[in-house]
Parts: structure tokens; C-alpha cells; sequence
């Protein structure tokens, strides 16, 4: 009896003992795992951490590689100017090295250009100049320029009433010289005024004679065109001789004032171009105001000249049907 109890107590004493280790293992390991549980927790935590700073680095690094590639552009741009405005300034170094070769070469002869200023012929060039410009700041102050503005338009319009008809144009549209009188500003108008100061008062008074014979002309039926010989000698007949001789000498005499006075203005009148440079090209703007008026005048003397050789027509006309009769 006793050996069969010894038998079991040896069957399950391993049993006891694995229940009673079993017992106290959470006591011995607990330590251990709330380390392994911290450690790993603090990792998790250190693993989010390193992400947002990988996020932040990113973020950074894709600023700092827009702003190498917004340099890189400047910079470019930078470099393409340069190389504009080296080009543009190539010209200035050529002319540099000529200005260094005429002082090397004024050297060699002993000549100071410096000793030029004091000349008294540069010294009358410059006193000119400096006449010339003021006067034309005078000029351009002028309190009457507006006045012979419109003195000048009335007297072109008498003009225009002349040899309308006669030649082409039509006695209600402007001639070009008139248009171009009515809109000049002071600068061109000046010029004109200047040019025009001395023989402005002779041609008002060979216009008004002009107007007065050309007037009796018309009346006369003299200066139509005739539709047949019989209407010419019949128009021609009824006026004598003598008095449109007379007539026609004195409009061919007014004519040739008018013309002469008219190409004066044209000659006085400067026309010295005006040239403005535009920053990054090299062709330039070029205003030539005397010219145009020049030119706007040499129509107004075509239309003179043309009258001038119709009256011509009517006196030779005269002398014809006078021969005849």
C-alpha cells in the first residue's frame, strides 16, 4: 500500500511542479515584458517621429530644388543680357580704339586737339549756334504764331479759290498745305513764320489783285471751256482787246509775285532732319518737318503754274480771233 502511494507521488510530482512554476512565472517575467512592451512602443513613437521628419526633409529638399532651378533661370537670363549688352557696347570698344589711335597719333605730331576750343573760329561757330537757338526758342514763345496761323490759312484759301476750277481742285476741300498749316504744331509753324516773316505781306496783296482779275475774267465767260469754235469767238467778240491784255498782263505779273514769293518761303525754310534713337535698336526714328512743308508747298506752286499757263491760253486765244476778224 505504501508503494503503490510512493508510485503516484513520483507519477505526478513533475506535474506539482510544472503547476507550481507555472504559478510563478508571470511574477518572474513581468519586468521583462513591460520592458519589451516600452521598448516597443518607444519605437512605433520613433517611427512616426522619423516619418514626419522624412516628410519635412522632402518638403524642404523639393523648395531648396525649385529655388536652384528659379537661380538657374536668373542666372540664364542674367547671362543673355550680358551677352546683348556685350554686343551692343562691341561697337563703342572699335570706336575706343580709334579715339586711342588718333590721341597716339596726335602724339606723334605734337598736336593738343584741346588747343582747338580756344580758336577763335570754333569760337564764331559756337556763338552762331547759340544765336540760332535762341532765336528759335524766341520764335517758338512767339505770342502771334496762332494769329499768322490763321493770317496764312485765309490767305491759302483765297489761293485755293484762284485756281479752283482750273486746275483740278475743287473750292471747298483744303489743299494739302492748308491741312498741313492747320495742324502744325509751333516747332514747324515757327518755321514757316520765319520763313515766310519778310514776303508774307506781298503775297496778301498779289492775291487780293489776283482774286479781283481773275473775277472779271470769269465774268467775262473767258475762262470756260468752250463746247464749240462759234461759242469762243462769240464770247471773245463781245470783250476788247486792249482792256484783256491789260488784265492778262497784270494777273501773269501778280502770278509771278505770288510764285516767287511762295518758292522763298519754300527755300528758307530749314530742312534739317530730326532723328531719335529707340533703346535697343539700332535704326532711328527720322522727322523731317521741312521737308514736308517743302513739299506741301511745291503742289500749291503746280497749281499757280497752272493757272499762270491758262491765263497764257486766254491772251493767246485773243490775239488769234483778233488776227481773224
Amino acid at each position: 500500500m505504501n508503494r503503490t502511494k510512493s508510485t503516484i507521488a513520483a507519477t505526478f510530482a513533475p506535474v506539482v511542479l510544472t503547476l507550481a512554476v507555472s504559478a510563478t512565472a508571470p511574477a518572474a517575467y513581468a519586468g521583462p515584458i513591460d520592458t519589451v512592451v516600452s521598448r516597443v512602443a518607444q519605437v512605433k513613437g520613433d517611427t512616426a517621429y522619423l516619418k514626419t521628419r522624412a516628410l519635412q526633409i522632402q518638403a524642404k529638399t523639393t523648395e531648396l530644388v525649385q529655388r536652384a532651378e528659379e537661380t538657374q533661370s536668373t542666372l540664364n537670363a542674367m547671362i543673355h543680357e550680358a551677352d546683348v549688352l556685350k554686343g551692343a557696347l562691341a561697337p563703342m570698344k572699335d570706336a575706343f580704339e580709334n579715339v586711342r589711335g588718333i590721341r597716339d597719333r596726335f602724339r606723334e605730331l605734337d598736336f593738343n586737339p584741346a588747343d582747338m576750343l580756344q580758336s577763335p573760329e570754333l569760337q564764331d561757330a559756337v556763338e552762331m549756334l547759340r544765336e540760332r537757338r535762341e532765336a528759335m526758342q524766341e520764335r517758338l514763345h512767339d505770342p502771334y504764331i496762332e494769329e499768322f496761323r490763321g493770317e496764312l490759312l485765309g490767305t491759302l484759301g483765297e489761293i485755293r479759290n484762284l485756281v479752283a476750277g482750273n486746275t483740278g481742285i475743287s473750292d471747298r476741300e483744303q489743299t494739302a498745305l492748308e491741312r498741313l498749316v492747320e495742324r502744325a504744331p509751333n516747332t514747324l509753324l515757327a518755321l514757316i513764320k520765319a520763313a515766310a516773316e519778310e514776303g508774307m505781306s506781298d503775297i496778301r496783296n498779289d492775291t487780293r489783285v489776283l482774286s479781283n482779275d481773275l473775277t472779271r475774267l470769269r465774268t467775262m465767260n473767258l475762262m470756260q471751256d468752250f463746247d464749240s469754235a462759234a461759242q469762243m469767238r462769240i464770247a471773245y467778240s463781245r470783250v476788247e482787246g486792249d482792256e484783256i491784255a491789260l488784265i492778262i498782263h497784270r494777273i501773269k505779273s501778280r502770278l509771278a509775285g505770288l510764285i516767287t514769293g511762295f518758292k522763298i518761303i519754300q527755300a528758307n525754310i530749314p530742312d534739317t532732319p530730326i532723328k531719335f534713337g529707340i533703346h535697343g535698336y539700332a535704326e532711328l526714328i527720322q522727322i523731317d518737318a521741312g521737308n514736308a512743308a517743302k513739299k506741301k508747298i511745291e503742289l500749291t506752286l503746280l497749281a499757280l503754274e497752272r493757272l499762270d499757263t491758262r491765263v497764257s491760253l486766254i491772251g493767246e486765244t485773243m490775239k488769234l480771233l483778233s488776227v481773224n476778224r
